[in-house]
């Protein structure tokens, strides 16, 4: 935490300020800590100057300067932290994180690296939404074009919305100082109110978290089916206390497609693309043997000999020969078994890249009779 004679460096520890009675939680993540928020006189209270080596996350509301040294996927999370921070110090007393913004502070995978943030509360705010200044974000990753030189990109353009809701005591939780919605009230806001690939990416890293904390990491294992199945089952029961919401059918179908085999938010994004295009479900993490051993297949349809993987990049980024060496020998092994496809973010976020070149490889009978799933489309 940075502070000066100019500055006034602020915690949020709200929870003794509100009605809610809430029961304290450990951070999910290492690093769900303070930002070392900092407040300048345009909060009241306030009577020191805004600071002009800060970086602003929003009117009065400032951190330190981004780290270049530091991946942008890093920063992306810093600034959403901060940007949570000062949501809960601007908002009433009363107000809580949910949907994206409590996602991210339980330490769920989210599809959009700066998502938007939500706030709920008991009356009708003044102002329901506020438009966060875009952050520019230094970057020297070895996935930019020229990894030896830094650049500028600006990020997300979000905003913050308040919701009037009804929260009930165990609905809400303190995680760091930050008062969020439950856990299971968290997934469930998602899966009725955002886009359904953004919702399929939450159901998905919470049913993998619970599947995980089984003990076991096999996907084949009785443990980890039993555990995804009962995290299931509890969804489904904590959908039912919300009849009344509108997306319900949506959410319902979210949840029966959702897989606890998704290691990744790409690999969910690219899932939702295939099921909302109408192509046959999909086996996850298939294991396939090859002349050099086994390997797992993110996404595949054994009977076509169709393997598609998920390419997130986030595994060259150490440059490491071997590593590049031994995905050559997979890559190799696999396309002597059948067709492989690999999606990076890009095109799986334009959508159209990946339905293209999926219909050159499925047979015609089943591009001619591709049935989308309702619930899942945008």
């Amino acid at each position: 935490m940075v502070s000066t004679g100019e500055e006034i460096v602020c915690r949020l520890h709200r929870a003794a300020l509100t009605p809610w009675q809430t029961q304290q939680v450990p951070a999910h993540s290492a690093g769900m800590t303070s930002t070392g928020m900092s407040f300048s006189s345009s909060y009241p209270g306030s009577h020191q100057p805004a600071p002009t080596t800060k970086l602003k996350i929003r009117d009065g509301a400032y951190i330190a300067p981004l780290d270049p040294a530091q991946p942008t996927w890093r920063l992306k999370q810093q600034v959403t932290r901060a940007r949570c921070e000062a949501a809960l110090h601007c908002s009433r007393t009363d107000a809580v994180l949910s949907h994206e913004a409590a996602a991210h502070i339980h330490g769920l995978p989210l599809w959009e690296a700066e998502p938007d943030i939500t706030t709920v509360q008991r009356r009708t705010p003044h102002r329901v939404t506020y438009a966060y200044p875009v952050v520019d974000y230094p970057s020297a990753s070895p996935a930019d074009e020229r990894p030896d030189a830094a650049q500028i990109r600006p990020g997300r353009r979000t905003v913050h919305r308040r919701r009037v809701q009804h929260l009930e005591d165990h609905e809400v939780v303190v995680i760091d100082g930050l008062r969020v919605t439950a856990l299971q009230r968290t997934v469930i806001d998602c899966a009725l109110d955002l886009h359904p690939r953004d919702a399929l990416v939450v159901v998905d890293g919470y049913l993998r978290r619970c599947a995980l904390a089984s003990g076991s990491e096999d996907p084949e294992s009785p443990r980890f089916r039993r555990a995804e199945k009962k995290a299931r089952s509890e969804l489904r029961a904590c959908l039912a206390r919300h009849r009344a919401r509108r997306g319900r059918r949506r959410a319902e179908t979210i949840l029966e497609h959702a897989s606890a085999r998704s290691e990744s938010p790409l690999e969910s994004a690219l899932r939702w693309v295939i099921l909302q295009a109408g192509f046959p479900p999909p086996v996850l993490q298939l294991r396939v043997t090859g002349d050099r051993g086994y390997y797992r297949v993110d996404i595949a349809w054994p009977a076509l000999a169709i393997f598609v993987e998920a390419d997130g990049l986030m595994k060259y980024e150490a440059r490491d020969g071997r590593v590049l060496a031994q995905e050559k020998m997979r890559e190799d092994d696999l396309r002597r078994l059948g067709t492989v496809l690999r999606f990076v973010w890009r095109e799986v976020a334009a959508v159209e890249p990946v339905v293209d070149a999926l219909m050159q490889v499925f047979p015609d009978k089943i591009v001619a009779n591709l049935h989308p799933v309702p619930g899942l489309l945008p």
